[in-house]
């Protein structure tokens, strides 16, 4: 993500004073926050993607407060999508000074459909799996678990053409 890129979605969320289909906004000045599985799993599970924007406080209109720790942040973000998150997560970081406040964006991609659902491992599938309505994470029923998982298809490297 490109500074300008990460300015414009600062501005888009300022101006419409909410969070978006893919866009979560948290303050983390006093730490990492917790329970951010909900939002990977949601984000990895959904189409495009989604980007956390670490260092804004919704609380105050969204203005830029900056983040505590920026190398600790990474760290255990990086740590959670490796070994909490079922298929593992690669996270892009992006760490920008604005309004003289540091504001790191982390871009969660979709994974491929063969490996959806994502979820976080230590809940198991049925409670760790989260998909993203409007503005906020909500847990996958039976239903849609069942629907993705019956998706997957069988792998066709056996039908490739064999060289020589």
């Amino acid at each position: 993500m490109t500074r300008e890129e990460l300015l414009q979605l600062i501005a888009d969320v300022q101006q419409l004073q909410s969070e978006l289909d893919e866009v979560e906004v948290k303050a983390a000045q006093g730490g990492t926050p917790q329970r951010l599985y909900e939002g990977l799993s949601a984000f990895a599970n959904q189409p495009g993607g989604g980007v956390f924007l670490f260092g804004l406080d919704e609380r105050q209109q969204f203005q830029a407060v900056g983040v505590g720790n920026s190398q600790k942040l990474q760290e255990d973000i990086s740590h959670w999508c490796n070994s909490e998150m079922e298929p593992a997560l690669r996270p892009e970081f992006t760490i920008e000074e604005i309004d003289g406040q540091t504001i790191i964006a982390v871009e969660v991609s979709e994974i491929p459909a063969e490996q959806k659902p994502c979820y976080y491992k230590p809940a198991g599938l049925q409670k760790g799996a989260y998909i993203r309505v409007g503005n906020t994470n909500r847990q996958m029923t039976d239903y849609e678990i069942f629907g993705y998982a019956s998706a997957r298809t069988q792998p066709t490297f056996d039908v490739e053409p064999v060289r020589d």
